[in-house]
């Protein structure tokens, strides 16, 4: 038997082939799915990112939670340390002005001339101490401002209130004598 077909030249063609592909519909099929493809592959690549990232997030709360606790305790050492220094500076000072003290006392006490007792000794200002008693005359008196005088450590000494007064039975002078002492001379000895 002879077949015969009957059909255009075009279409005999293309029926030997197979399926037909339209190139009008092809391409954009491709193109979309590239662009899908692209889509996939950068969310995953984003998502791994976006990982990778809350775990360093994490790991740097949790490290900056123990530094917080650390600075935490060092700035209460710091406070700690610094009220230390504040204590040690202040027995410092006192233990420097004991001497002081007990070296103007003693000066005091080597100074006072007979018939003469002080009832008190008062530091007035950071160099100048008030020395108050009793004598039973002037002359007196100025013996201790001279006497004073000629120490060391004293200087400048004033007569600041002299007044007559009968102490059981007695005329004395109730006085007050200021002077300045000469820091550096203290500290040499």
């Amino acid at each position: 038997m002879i077949r015969i077909n009957l059909l255009p030249q075009e279409q005999r063609h293309h029926r030997r082939a197979g399926i037909r592909l339209d190139r009008m519909k092809v391409v954009p099929l491709v193109c979309l799915t590239i662009v899908l493809i692209a889509s996939l592959a950068t969310t995953v690549v984003q998502s791994a990112r976006l990982q990778a990232i809350e775990r360093d997030v994490a790991t740097a709360r949790a490290e900056s939670e123990q530094y917080r606790r650390t600075i935490a305790l060092i700035d209460e050492m710091v406070r700690k340390e610094q009220e230390l220094n504040r204590r040690l500076d202040l027995v410092q000072t006192l233990d420097k002005d004991r001497f002081r003290t007990v070296r103007v006392l003693d000066e005091v006490a080597r100074r006072v001339p007979r018939y003469m007792w002080l009832t008190s000794f008062k530091n007035i200002a950071p160099e100048k101490y008030s020395i108050d008693g009793y004598a039973f005359s002037n002359l007196v008196i100025s013996d201790l401002m001279s006497s004073l005088d000629q120490s060391e450590i004293f200087r400048e000494a004033e007569l600041s209130v002299a007044k007559r007064k009968v102490v059981e039975g007695q005329n004395t002078v109730n006085f007050t004598v200021t002077s300045s002492i000469d820091a550096v001379r203290i500290g040499d000895s």
